[in-house]
């Protein structure tokens, strides 16, 4: 949806933009992992308690596999099955996938780029912290352990569950109650910090799309 509406304000093609949509999740999984890393650092025992309470299906790597398998059998005979002008399409709109993706390469001011991205997830750093002052049982706990909270929370954003409900909250409630905090208060601060994150999501986002309206008229 990003790129479609960026598409019809810009003209740049959506392949493109997708390959920038992919490029933007490589730095944040990029970031996420070094903030995992910290976070074991600094709250190594409360980690280690943290990955004991997770569990997912056993299956689950099975249906992994497979996924990979049919998307790469997919890929081997897509030959056979389409017709010569829809495999040139296909590959053009991959080649602007890439040219997008590499587009970093070429950016003029590489580091300001990297600043802001530093920046923005100090941003979700904080917008966890300042929800510990929402109750009393977690008003006294430390930037170390809000860095292991929202690490929590960002792994919860990586399973594909619409805007992470549902595993943002498994996560973040499963990282409380291993600091000693009340499951029920871990509930209510779950849903606090994602409920009040999709709320400013939705608020900005109207604004954003009045603007690119503007935009897309005034081209």
């Amino acid at each position: 949806m990003r790129c479609t509406a960026l598409n019809k304000v810009t003209n740049i093609p959506v392949s493109k933009l997708f390959g920038h949509v992919l490029l933007e999740r490589l730095i944040d999984f990029i970031l996420l992992a070094i903030c995992l890393l910290f976070s074991i650092i600094f709250n190594y025992n409360d980690f280690i308690k943290f990955t004991q309470l997770i569990t997912f299906p056993v299956n689950m790597l099975q249906y992994i596999v497979i996924a990979i398998f049919s998307i790469w059998l997919l890929f081997r005979t897509r030959r056979h099955f389409l017709t010569r002008d829809l495999l040139d399409k296909i590959d053009e709109f991959f080649h602007g996938i890439k040219t997008g993706f590499v587009s970093i390469k070429k950016m003029h001011n590489k580091l300001l780029f990297f600043i802001y991205t530093l920046l923005i997830w100090a941003c979700y750093l904080f917008m966890t912290v300042v929800c510990f002052y929402c109750f009393n049982e977690t008003k006294d706990l430390s930037l170390g352990q809000g860095l292991f909270i929202m690490v929590a929370g960002g792994l919860g954003m990586v399973i594909p569950t619409p805007t992470g409900i549902g595993s943002y909250h498994y996560l973040v409630i499963h990282s409380l109650t291993v600091i000693n905090i009340s499951r029920e208060i871990a509930q209510f601060f779950a849903i606090i910090v994602h409920s009040s994150q999709a709320i400013m999501i939705i608020i900005s986002g109207f604004f954003a799309m009045i603007f690119l309206y503007y935009r897309k008229t005034e081209n």
